[in-house]
C-alpha cells in the first residue's frame, strides 16, 4: 500500500521544511519538496506539522478506577502520541496499559 501526505509542514528531528512523504508498506520511502500523486491514498497535509510520533511521559490514563484518568485513545492518539508512561501505571490497569 502507497500512502502520500502532500504540503505538510515536516518536523525532521532538528527542523522545518514544507514537502511531501511517500510511504509505502508502512515506511517512509521518499520525502521531497514535491512528489508526483503515487499514493494509493494522498492525503492534503497543508497546515499541518508531519512529524514522528511523540512521547507523552507523564499521563493519567485510567488511574484508580473508571471514575478518573481518560483513554488511551482519547489522551494520545488525536494530538500525535504514540508512546506513553502512565503517571498510575502502577496501581492502574495493567493489562490495558
Amino acid at each position: 500500500m502507497k500512502i502520500l501526505l502532500k504540503n505538510g509542514r515536516i518536523w525532521d528531528g532538528f527542523q522545518f521544511f514544507y514537502g511531501d512523504i511517500l510511504m509505502e508498506d508502512m515506511r517512509i520511502a521518499k520525502i521531497e519538496p514535491h512528489i508526483e500523486a503515487e499514493g494509493q491514498y494522498v492525503y492534503d497535509a497543508g497546515g499541518k506539522i508531519v512529524s514522528p510520533g511523540l512521547v507523552d511521559a507523564h499521563v493519567h490514563m485510567r488511574g484508580l478506577n473508571e471514575a478518573y484518568g481518560i483513554h488511551a485513545e482519547m489522551s494520545c492518539i488525536p494530538f500525535g502520541v504514540t508512546a506513553a508512561a502512565d503517571a498510575c501505571g502502577v496501581l492502574g490497569d495493567k493489562a490495558l496499559l
